[in-house]
């Protein structure tokens, strides 16, 4: 479920773009989920590894970074590692703040 709801963002969204709106969506979801059901729960277990695993992809954003690089795309690549960090923890940090306030 997972893997289609993210096959159908970089359908319409595209390339790098699409790998970092998933992953940061994603890791804010995972953080929100983390504060509200803990790391242990059943349903953590299904929708943390299960459904935002699947949607959310670290192969892909290290290849999309690595063709960069690679096409002497150096500073967009080295943008797209500073952006995805950044995001992604940003996103579990915002999703625990939520998720507990």
């Amino acid at each position: 479920m997972g893997g289609v709801l993210r096959a159908w963002v970089g359908a319409r969204v595209g390339g790098a773009r699409a790998l970092l709106l998933v992953n940061a969506s994603g890791s804010f979801a995972i953080g929100l989920l983390a504060a509200q059901t803990g790391t242990g729960a059943v349903l953590w277990m299904f929708a943390a590894t299960g459904l935002l695993g699947a949607y959310t992809t670290v192969s892909g954003f290290a290849l999309v970074t690595l063709r960069q690089w690679q096409g002497g795309a150096h500073l967009q690549a080295l943008g797209h590692i500073i952006a995805t960090t950044g995001l992604v923890i940003g996103g579990v940090a915002l999703g625990l703040w939520l998720g507990a306030a």
